[in-house]
């Protein structure tokens, strides 16, 4: 967990160096392609979002996002 907190740290202080998110203005950091699916912390994977929009996806008890492809639902006989 420390490793992952890490890089959403280093993905908040690039925005922030560019002057897209600031201390204290209600926006995340959001990764087009999660850390936990294999994204990077490469400016094209990177981008503001409202907290709010967020933090509303589905989460694993691990902090990763839940698939939503229907990938877990059983398959009828």
């Amino acid at each position: 967990m420390v490793k992952k907190r890490e890089e959403q740290n280093k993905a908040r202080a690039m925005l922030i160096k560019d002057g897209i998110v600031h201390k204290h203005d209600g926006k995340d950091v959001d990764h087009k392609r999660a850390l936990s699916k294999g994204g990077t912390n490469d400016r094209s994977n990177l981008r503001a979002v409202p907290a709010s929009t967020n933090r509303s996806f589905s989460r694993n008890s691990d902090g990763s996002m839940k698939r939503n492809d229907g990938a877990s639902r059983q398959r009828k006989k």
